[in-house]
């Protein structure tokens, strides 16, 4: 092969393997907000911006952005400065309620986040960001549920225990599927992923009490996370304050995988 023919051949092999490479971790993030914060003050929502540009205005208490709890934003990947006003105040350095440096890098298959802000004054406000393992897909006939505890107030129960039951299931006996996640010095806190056989039907109901405690706090649960027919299914639940930041936490099913 002429000389001129190999440096081009050799040029054309790099640039196909830059582009191969490029499509394997191409420098971007995937992320979505949700508003836990529950204080009065808020309950007009929340705008946000992202490195100094606004991405979602007027977000809702127990709202997920972007528009559903399936869908993420994308983002050019590393170190972010994630910004909060109450809504309206976007921009306005002296409205501010949370300002925080968030990573998000591209070095896993699916780089993907939830963030999730939580409190109810000015002095508790926090943003908390948990990497979303979206790739791991469960075996045939389960889903795999990760508990999010961005409940301020389980801080006086010493935190929660999470059953995730078919239905007519009776917590007498059971081991709770996530025991004693806690709301730790204003951050929230997750579980590990966890898996759970989904029965004929595609039901399970999701029931929150104090460790230990069964029957504790008169929670208007549970809750059903339908949609699981098949199993294979990724969900999150995130656990807010009551709105007016009081107990009994409420709950929040975010899609992961469907």
């Amino acid at each position: 092969m002429p000389r001129v023919l190999k440096v081009l051949f050799f040029t054309v092999v790099v640039i196909g393997f830059g582009v191969l490479a490029a499509s394997c971790g191409n420098g971007h993030a995937q992320y979505r907000i949700v508003n836990g914060i529950a204080g009065s003050a808020y309950n007009t929502g929340v705008d946000i911006q992202m490195n100094g540009a606004t991405v979602f205005t007027s977000v809702a208490f127990r709202s997920t952005e972007p528009g559903s709890s399936a869908s993420y934003s994308k983002i050019a990947a590393g170190s972010e400065t994630l910004e909060v006003f109450p809504a309206g105040d976007a921009g306005d350095a002296n409205a501010q309620i949370i300002t925080s440096t968030v990573n998000l890098d591209d070095n896993t298959q699916l780089p993907q986040y939830t963030i999730v802000l939580t409190g109810s004054t000015s002095s508790n406000l926090a943003a908390s960001v948990f990497t979303d393992n979206n790739y791991t897909i469960p075996t045939s006939g389960n889903a795999a549920f990760r508990v999010i505890n961005a409940s301020p107030s389980t801080s006086s129960t010493g935190g929660v225990d999470v059953y995730i039951v078919p239905p007519g299931v009776v917590l007498s006996g059971l081991s709770p599927t996530v025991s004693g996640l806690a709301f730790s010095s204003n951050a929230a806190t997750a579980s590990s992923y966890v898996d759970v056989g989904v029965p004929t039907g595609g039901t399970l109901y999701v029931y929150v009490t104090a460790p230990g405690g069964k029957g504790q706090f008169g929670y208007p649960f549970p809750q059903s996370v339908g949609g699981l027919t098949g199993g294979q299914s990724i969900r999150t639940i995130v656990l807010t304050d009551y709105p007016g930041a009081t107990l009994p936490p409420d709950l929040l099913v975010l899609t992961d995988v469907n």
